[in-house]
């Protein structure tokens, strides 16, 4: 999920003798420390998602769970990605952008099928600094982000279950870089152990962990996601995790995104692009219908065509 900590995670492994791919996109106001994402990643991906009326900030999930996408789109897609992936230097390779989330099931096609091993470091951020981070950046409502928040940590976790993985949290990250990048080292296989340990003591910056300051019920956030959060949280702790809120999670976002759809008869304007405003309202409707739908738990059975 974006404004995880995705940034100094993929910096910290840069440093730590991972590779970068070529032509990062420069810092901005958004991340003046750098976001360190490939310009041709991101290139591919805006493409891909905006082709089909879509965008990082959109909250349904039309593109996971529609058929929106047919198998010519789709092959281009994963060789496009594949031509990427090949034109990169050998070694451990990091690719962020929090695109990926979203299309995961794409790179990993592409990935395997082109023969590259693979392994998912996810990052693992409490709710409230997301949504605070997104309203600083892009002026999101509480409501959008939440949902974006639920969408991608839930993606990234079901895409990668498959696939050697690691779950590093945030706050453990800035706090103790050295014992997360042994964790990933180890989980995923991978030597990222050859640290420029003045350069990443220098880069993290201990006053961005704000893990203390969540009071209890802080904010409107939607169902599930404390219990989400819960389970990362032990996840990056590796202790034995069950899967089932997180099963019943992604069960409920999906059924309340298809009543959304269909109160609106499938055709609610579509924005162009990363139109934020206009996700924003698309956020707010979803929200919405996602709150009441949990009033009726029986309503949270997957209509027919979405089994």
């Amino acid at each position: 999920m974006g404004r995880s900590g995705t940034s100094a995670l993929t910096r910290v492994l840069s440093l730590c003798g991972a590779s970068l791919p070529s032509k990062i996109i420069q810092p901005n106001f958004g991340n003046p420390t750098g976001y360190w994402e490939p310009e041709s990643a991101l290139a591919i991906n805006d493409a891909f998602l905006h082709g089909h009326s879509t965008s990082w900030y959109d909250p349904t999930l039309r593109l996971q769970f529609g058929d929106v996408v047919v198998a010519a789109e789709r092959r281009a897609y994963v060789e496009n990605i594949a031509s990427f992936l090949s034109s990169q230097e050998a070694g451990p390779l990091v690719v962020k952008d929090p695109r990926i989330s979203g299309v995961a099931s794409y790179w990993l096609e592409s990935a395997r099928e082109f023969g590259f091993d693979i392994g998912c470091a996810i990052a693992v951020r409490h709710y409230d600094d997301v949504a605070q981070s997104l309203a600083r950046r892009d002026g999101l409502s509480n409501d959008l982000s939440s949902l974006l928040w639920l969408k991608y940590n839930l993606l990234s976790e079901s895409a990668s279950r498959s696939w050697p993985r690691i779950f590093v949290p945030y706050g453990g990250l800035i706090r103790d870089w050295r014992t997360q990048v042994r964790r990933i080292s180890a989980a995923l296989e991978i030597d990222v152990c050859r640290a420029d340990e003045g350069a990443i003591d220098g880069f993290l910056d201990p006053a961005l962990d704000h893990a203390s300051e969540h009071p209890q019920g802080a904010g409107e956030y939607l169902p599930f996601m404390e219990s989400v959060f819960s389970t990362l949280s032990s996840a990056c702790l590796d202790r034995e995790f069950d899967v089932t809120d997180l099963d019943a999670a992604l069960l409920a976002y999906r059924a309340a995104d298809v009543d959304f759809r269909a109160s609106t008869g499938g055709s609610f304007p579509l924005p162009v692009g990363d139109s934020i405003d206009e996700w924003d309202a698309i956020g707010r409707g979803l929200a919405s219908t996602y709150r009441s739908a949990m009033t009726d738990r029986g309503r949270l059975r997957m209509p027919a065509d979405e089994r």
